[in-house]
């Protein structure tokens, strides 16, 4: 016996339905790969302020060198690429200066 004319709208659905959900199961890879990077650029801050703290305080320069050689070996393309924004962001918070002013 051959498939019923029922059979074929059924699987076409099926492969859109599929279609779909992989479409946005490669969307939440994405993302979830993105605040991976957020997440990493503000460990890599963090670390660079432990790294710059001696005992009377921040090694203000000490702490921009290490932010600035992460954001040096930071791609500018790819999931790794927001964390130009992050280590910006981060490391002005830490500095005291306003993450919201002009460069």
């Amino acid at each position: 016996m051959g498939e019923s004319a029922e059979a074929t709208p059924t699987n076409e659905t099926l492969r859109r339905e599929l279609a779909t959900i992989q479409a946005e199961l490669s969307r939440t890879v994405a993302a979830l790969e993105r605040e991976r990077e957020r997440t990493e650029a503000v460990r890599i801050v963090l670390n660079a302020v432990l790294a710059s703290l001696p005992n009377r305080g921040l090694n203000r320069r000490q702490f921009h060198a290490i932010v600035a050689q992460a954001g040096r070996e930071t791609p500018d393309e790819g999931p790794q690429a927001v964390r130009h924004t992050i280590l910006l962001t981060e490391a002005r918070r830490v500095l005291g200066i306003d993450v919201n002013a002009p460069l």
